[in-house]
């Protein structure tokens, strides 16, 4: 038997890789998911758990078995990047999402040019000389390879300085 090559993904999803064999039975061993046609080769198999999902490839044919393990790491991961912001003020804080696996930076999609992230892989981090206008901020995660990301608005509606004339 043969269940194929482990597998790294960045989806909860895939289509199992065994020997095509009409005796074959696919098992689950650890893990999470549905498969779709434990009798098939070249199942699909959905919602896989986070990390590793190991599942077994059993032969039996003429009294005879053989097996053969496979492991699919799910390597996506929610990533929230907090809630928008409406400011009167050049400073505020960031409440990303502390991420469960993997590592995550900050980042500016859009806005005014200035603003300085105190710790940009700190998912909550202080930002100072933003901008007066709209400001698009992302945290992404980067788990083995898979990316995620979240944006968060934060508008900065200080008035301009008041000048009345000497």
């Amino acid at each position: 038997a043969y269940a194929g090559p482990d597998q790294n993904l960045c989806l909860a999803s895939t289509i199992l890789n065994a020997n095509n064999n009409p005796n074959g039975t696919w098992t689950l061993l650890s893990g999470y998911g549905n498969i779709a046609n434990t009798a098939l080769y070249n199942s699909n198999i959905t919602n896989l758990g986070k990390g590793a999902n190991t599942l077994m490839w059993t032969i039996t044919e003429n009294n005879c078995t053989t097996r053969d393990t496979v492991i699919l790491y799910n390597n996506t991961v929610l990533v929230y990047a907090g809630p928008d912001q409406v400011l009167c003020g050049s400073t505020t804080t960031l409440e990303g999402s502390t991420p469960s696996s993997g590592t995550g930076s900050w980042s500016v999609v859009s806005g005014s040019g200035g603003l300085n992230f105190i710790d940009f892989k700190n998912p909550v981090t202080s930002v100072i000389n933003i901008q007066r206008g709209a400001n698009i901020l992302r945290w992404s995660v980067n788990n083995n390879g898979c990316v995620t990301s979240d944006t968060v608005s934060i508008r900065n509606d200080m008035p301009t300085n008041a000048f009345a004339g000497r």
